[in-house]
């Protein structure tokens, strides 16, 4: 099975998802509220310019305990609702989301009085959520073809040392995955509690793993093999490479989402963020070589090489060069 008519619902995923958050920005609304324990609930937030938007519906806070606020939602129409705000768990009230965005405190003593509210309504959202599952299903097909692919080659026999250096090098880039110090913190930031935390990071690591193997696959040919020898361990090498593209869209769709649920934006233009859609993009563009430019054969090598490269920014580049980082999300104290 070929990647390109078979698989067009990838494609139309990703223009359905990004043309909805494009067009979907415009009438995007995001607010800010400071509320106090037992003071006059608030009914109003504030903008992004700092004007006062009237809601309808009003917040008292109850208390305030750690990550997570206890509210009263009074509604104009529908009566009165006790409810909890925390930490990758949002509020839905009449089609805003609120979000438990920080605390604060308003006398000496320290204790937490104030919480943060982050309101954000999102129209276009359901929309982008339709782009983003048509682009799951699409990397399930890209998953499945390259999976199978590299199954023939072991089974044939084909490329059977270049099969082996991909699992050690696969198993090492796991390792190091699992043994560095912040996979093994018992006391993880707020934000880390969540269901997505465990399917994104693994995911992710299969995928750094997988594109791992596919460098060492891509300078072999290009230093080591001759040029007329190369069809056969170049599929081997494109079948990882499209393997371990479909893991980084399932990591990076499960990320958008897990993001949506913390901080109330599905895309923030972290730095993490943007060189994980750097190191994505130019993984499709060495695929889309393979399908249509198939006698690009040292270009397509060459661009895998310059994906593994942005991958490495990507995967700890942003924490070794702070002025990088600087303000990223995906750094925890």
């Amino acid at each position: 099975m070929k990647l390109g008519k078979k698989n067009i619902i990838f494609h139309i995923g990703v223009i359905l998802a990004v043309a909805a958050a494009v067009v979907g920005s415009a009438n995007r609304q995001e607010l800010d509220m400071y509320v106090v324990v037992d003071a006059v609930p608030r009914s109003s937030a504030l903008g992004a310019m700092g004007e006062e938007v009237e809601l309808p519906f009003s917040v008292e806070l109850r208390s305030v305990s750690d990550f997570s606020s206890d509210v009263l939602i009074r509604r104009d129409v529908g009566g009165e609702t006790v409810a909890r705000v925390q930490v990758n768990h949002p509020l839905k009230v009449d089609g805003w989301q609120i979000y438990q965005f920080g605390f604060g405190t308003s006398h000496a003593e320290g204790d937490n009085t104030v919480s943060i509210f982050k309101l954000v309504r999102d129209k276009w959202l359901f929309v982008v959520y339709i782009g983003m599952l048509l682009m799951a299903f699409g990397a399930g097909l890209m998953l499945w073809q390259g999976g199978w692919g590299l199954w023939k080659s072991i089974v044939t026999g084909k490329g059977k040392w270049i099969m082996g250096g991909c699992l050690l090098t696969a198993a090492v880039v796991l390792c190091m995955s699992v043994f560095v110090p912040f996979a093994n913190r018992t006391s993880l930031v707020p934000v880390l509690h969540s269901v997505w935390f465990v399917p994104h990071v693994t995911v992710y690591m299969f995928a750094y793993a997988i594109l791992g193997a596919a460098a060492l696959v891509a300078v072999y040919l290009l230093l080591i093999k001759r040029q007329g020898d190369i069809c056969r361990e170049r599929n081997i090498c494109y079948n990882l490479v499209l393997t371990g593209t479909a893991l980084l869209t399932f990591g990076m769709l499960a990320g958008a989402v897990w993001a949506k649920q913390a901080w109330g934006h599905y895309w923030t233009w972290d730095p993490k963020e943007t060189w994980a859609l750097i190191t994505w993009v130019i993984y499709l563009i060495s695929l889309h070589l393979h399908r249509f430019y198939p006698l690009g054969r040292k270009i397509e090598l060459y661009i895998m090489l310059l994906a593994f490269l942005s991958l490495q920014m990507c995967w700890w580049g942003i924490n070794l060069f702070p002025s990088l980082g600087k303000g990223s999300l995906h750094i925890y104290n």
